[in-house]
Protein backbone atom coordinates (compact mmCIF):
# COMPACT_ATOMS: atom_id res chain seq x y z
CA UNK A 1 0.00 0.00 0.00
CA UNK A 2 1.26 3.71 -0.94
CA UNK A 3 0.70 6.36 1.69
CA UNK A 4 4.11 8.54 0.95
CA UNK A 5 4.63 10.44 -2.06
CA UNK A 6 6.80 12.64 -2.83
CA UNK A 7 6.01 15.39 -5.65
CA UNK A 8 7.84 17.99 -7.51
CA UNK A 9 6.16 20.55 -10.18
CA UNK A 10 4.27 23.82 -10.23
CA UNK A 11 1.74 25.40 -8.20
CA UNK A 12 -1.02 26.11 -10.12
CA UNK A 13 -5.26 26.92 -9.20
CA UNK A 14 -6.86 26.97 -6.48
CA UNK A 15 -10.33 25.44 -6.70
CA UNK A 16 -11.36 24.95 -3.31
CA UNK A 17 -10.39 26.56 -0.05
CA UNK A 18 -7.26 24.62 1.37
CA UNK A 19 -6.36 23.28 -1.73
CA UNK A 20 -4.27 23.85 -4.83
CA UNK A 21 -3.14 22.25 -8.26
CA UNK A 22 -0.53 20.70 -8.73
CA UNK A 23 0.97 20.05 -12.19
CA UNK A 24 3.76 17.95 -13.15
CA UNK A 25 5.10 17.06 -16.17
CA UNK A 26 5.63 13.23 -17.40
CA UNK A 27 9.04 12.34 -17.66
CA UNK A 28 9.10 10.71 -21.31
CA UNK A 29 7.33 11.81 -24.62
CA UNK A 30 3.91 9.75 -25.26
CA UNK A 31 3.69 8.01 -28.21
CA UNK A 32 3.25 11.77 -30.84
CA UNK A 33 6.15 13.31 -29.24
CA UNK A 34 4.33 15.16 -26.47
CA UNK A 35 5.06 15.91 -23.12
CA UNK A 36 1.99 15.27 -20.86
CA UNK A 37 1.23 17.35 -17.79
CA UNK A 38 -0.97 15.62 -14.97
CA UNK A 39 -2.27 17.48 -12.87
CA UNK A 40 -2.98 16.82 -8.42
CA UNK A 41 -5.60 17.96 -5.87
CA UNK A 42 -3.31 18.98 -3.14
CA UNK A 43 -4.79 20.12 0.23
CA UNK A 44 -3.06 21.88 2.63
CA UNK A 45 -1.87 20.29 5.88
CA UNK A 46 -2.24 23.97 7.29
CA UNK A 47 -5.01 25.50 5.94
CA UNK A 48 -4.28 28.91 4.45
CA UNK A 49 -1.82 29.69 6.89
CA UNK A 50 0.70 27.75 4.94
CA UNK A 51 3.50 28.27 2.24
CA UNK A 52 1.58 26.26 -0.52
CA UNK A 53 -1.24 28.92 0.10
CA UNK A 54 0.45 31.96 -0.50
CA UNK A 55 2.38 31.09 -3.31
CA UNK A 56 1.69 32.96 -6.79
CA UNK A 57 0.81 30.51 -9.76
CA UNK A 58 4.20 29.04 -11.50
CA UNK A 59 5.91 28.30 -8.59
CA UNK A 60 7.76 25.43 -8.27
CA UNK A 61 7.28 23.28 -5.41
CA UNK A 62 8.91 20.00 -4.25
CA UNK A 63 7.26 18.32 -1.44
CA UNK A 64 6.56 14.94 0.93
CA UNK A 65 2.51 14.23 1.22
CA UNK A 66 0.46 11.16 2.05
CA UNK A 67 -2.69 10.05 0.11
CA UNK A 68 -5.42 10.19 1.60
CA UNK A 69 -9.47 10.17 0.67
CA UNK A 70 -11.33 13.07 0.80
CA UNK A 71 -15.23 12.29 1.14
CA UNK A 72 -15.80 15.73 -1.03
CA UNK A 73 -13.28 15.32 -3.46
CA UNK A 74 -11.64 12.21 -4.14
CA UNK A 75 -8.00 11.02 -4.13
CA UNK A 76 -6.03 14.04 -2.36
CA UNK A 77 -2.05 14.45 -1.63
CA UNK A 78 -1.87 15.91 1.81
CA UNK A 79 1.28 18.31 1.61
CA UNK A 80 3.37 17.63 5.19
CA UNK A 81 6.85 19.10 4.04
CA UNK A 82 7.80 21.33 1.25
CA UNK A 83 10.28 23.57 -0.44
CA UNK A 84 9.59 25.66 -2.79
CA UNK A 85 10.66 28.70 -5.01
CA UNK A 86 8.56 31.68 -6.09
CA UNK A 87 8.24 32.13 -9.82
CA UNK A 88 11.32 34.48 -11.44
CA UNK A 89 13.35 33.70 -7.92
CA UNK A 90 16.55 31.91 -8.90
CA UNK A 91 17.22 28.12 -6.78
CA UNK A 92 20.70 28.69 -6.35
Amino acid sequence: MISSVFVSGRVAGTPYPGYRYVEVDRPLPDGDGKIRTDRFLVKDSLGSFSNLAKLPEGSLIVFKGRLEEDDAHGLVIVEEISESYRRGERAF
